[in-house]
């Protein structure tokens, strides 16, 4: 017997007001394009930092200004609830942005900018923090800050002050600009003045905050990254800012951030007997929510649960309709994929194209299927700037759909390779059936204009071997165990745990990717097989790369 309407409704009105004050004590935002409609609304400048149509200006680049010895900071208008006094629990979070600096063609340049999570209680007095290697976060003669303005910063130099440091390098800066935790030399060519991303991560039970950024040099983007295991809580407060600072010292170069978005976890310890309120200086929604008059109290509920349950049924009349638009369109013929396997003119190449489409219509799996104009535009037209990498199949590319706000890696299988095909067909018959936490997952596919494209979760930390082979590492000892664990789960679950026996046949470092919090994440099934578990493998010649598993 269901309960009465009115219980119903008292049962949703409750779960609302817990969704509505658990979601309160995280902080999250995603600012696409930052432009001269978030001044002073989402995001607050001090110094020399202004915000223009391209951006958050760290520095001045106007020409009427001086435009060397300059600083300048730009925070969100919220704070970040990093730690909670009572409990000692920690928050994860995760920031991604876009940045350039560009020297305008002038080969000297100075002196970067950086990310920064910090206490700074004091106004911005530039004066005090002038322009040069302090990057707008201390005064840069002082060996390290004040307690009042405590600050960790992911800082991209441009102008190296310390000795056996790269001129231009990525360091994690803790209440110091002179002495880095650690740092790793970058690859960037400033004269250039290309936009560059970065990926922040902070993982609240393992303490380690990894790095990853990009760079440009010689025509090709570039990939570097690097990690500090570090307790947030010695160093911060429960409450800190965050946002970014940098800086010109003898030479110009412009500093500008133009796409920002952030993530919190919530403190497991809140309840709604016993939340974590913000300090009473700052405004925000739990303080609108949580108050002690019981009026205002029960009208504040009564408009915020009427609300996300008006955005609620919005979501799932939207998500009907487009399910409604689709089966539409397939109807027609639109989407029919013999038709484009026809277009591709190869009749091995046009059956399989059926046969795949068959395959994730019967896994049933949350893959999506993706016209090409969208995985084009997500990767600039496929261009060279974007590959990830090059295989015997074709290229994988990195890609950024908008409409999902999610970055994939676009594996395009070459046409011209009958190996490569066949390796894309079983990677599809298995990946898409397969579910676990040390695989990469499959986000999609797209059989469209002679194409063949399988849609992945990008992994920002790149491949295992980049880091083992090809750079300085940034892998401490317990981070290599931790990806080694989660490779033999990996293989536990592929030998032992599916319906049947997954043999990879091609486990190499290169096929290990890391996500950003250095996980591992097994790839590439091309060369896969499945046995029944009672039976024994039938093929004896060799597979996959020799010299590897």
């Amino acid at each position: 017997m269901s309960p009465p309407p009115l219980c119903r409704f008292l049962k949703i009105r409750a779960f609302l007001f817990f969704l509505l004050v658990t979601l309160s004590c995280s902080l999250s935002f995603k600012i696409a394009h930052i432009d001269q409609k978030d001044a002073n609304k989402q995001i607050e400048v001090a110094g020399h930092a202004y915000i223009t149509d391209q951006g958050i200006q760290l520095t001045p680049y106007d020409r009427n200004r001086a435009l060397n010895g300059k600083a300048g900071r730009a925070k969100y208008a919220e704070p970040l609830h990093l730690w909670d006094k009572a409990t000692g629990n920690l928050a994860d979070f995760s920031t991604h942005f876009t940045f350039n600096i560009d020297s305008d063609g002038n080969s000297s340049y100075a002196d970067g900018l950086a990310f920064f999570l910090a206490n700074f209680t004091t106004q911005f007095n530039e004066s005090i923090i002038p322009g040069g290697s302090g990057l707008g976060l201390m005064d840069p003669t002082l060996i390290k800050s004040s307690d009042q303005e405590r600050f960790v910063a992911v800082a991209f130099d441009t102008y190296s002050n310390q000795k056996d440091i790269p001129m231009k390098n990525v360091s994690i800066n803790v209440e110091s600009m002179r002495v880095s935790a650690i740092s790793t030399a970058w690859i960037n060519n400033i004269t250039q003045g290309k936009d560059n991303n970065a990926s922040i991560t902070y993982n609240a039970t393992s303490k380690i905050l990894p790095v990853f950024f990009t760079g440009f040099s010689n025509g090709h983007y570039q990939t570097g990254s690097l990690s500090h295991e570090i307790d947030l809580r010695d160093y911060l407060p429960e409450f800190v800012s965050i946002g970014f600072s940098g800086a010109t010292g003898m030479f110009f170069e412009k500093n500008t951030v133009s796409s920002w978005q952030f993530n919190s976890t919530l403190l497991s310890s809140n309840s709604a007997n016993n939340v974590s309120v913000w300090p009473a200086t700052q405004n925000h929604t739990i303080s609108s929510l949580v108050n002690q008059e019981g009026k205002n109290k029960k009208k504040d509920l009564e408009i915020a649960g009427f609300c996300i349950a008006v955005l609620t049924l919005f979501a799932v009349l939207s998500l009907v309709i487009y399910k409604c638009f689709k089966k539409i369109k397939t109807a027609k013929g639109d989407d029919n994929p013999n038709t484009n396997g026809r277009a591709m003119g190869d009749t091995h190449q046009s059956s399989l194209v059926g046969e795949m489409d068959g395959v994730f219509q019967k896994a049933g799996t949350g893959a999506k299927k993706f016209s090409y104009s969208e995985l084009a535009t997500a990767t600039n037209s496929f261009s060279e700037e974007q590959k990830l990498g090059e295989g015997g199949f074709g290229g994988v590319y990195l890609g950024f759909l908008r409409d999902l706000n999610l970055e994939v890696a676009v594996k395009r299988v070459s046409s011209q390779s009958k190996q490569g095909i066949e390796q894309y067909a079983s990677e599809v018959k298995i990946i898409s059936r397969l579910r676990h936490r040390n695989l990469v997952p499959l986000h999609g596919w797209c059989h469209e204009k002679g194409e063949l494209l399988l849609v992945y979760e990008y992994m920002p930390g790149g491949s295992l071997d980049s880091h083992l082979f090809k750079r300085k590492s940034p892998l401490n000892w317990k981070l290599r165990y931790r990806i080694a664990q989660g490779l033999a789960s990996a293989l536990s679950y592929l030998h032992e745990e599916w319906e049947q026996c997954v043999l990879h046949r091609d486990i190499k470092s290169s096929n290990v990717l890391l996500d950003s919090s250095f996980n591992a994440r097994l790839g590439d099934f091309g060369l896969a097989s499945l046995i029944d578990h009672e039976k024994a493998p039938e093929k004896t010649y060799m597979g996959g790369t020799p010299g590897y598993v």
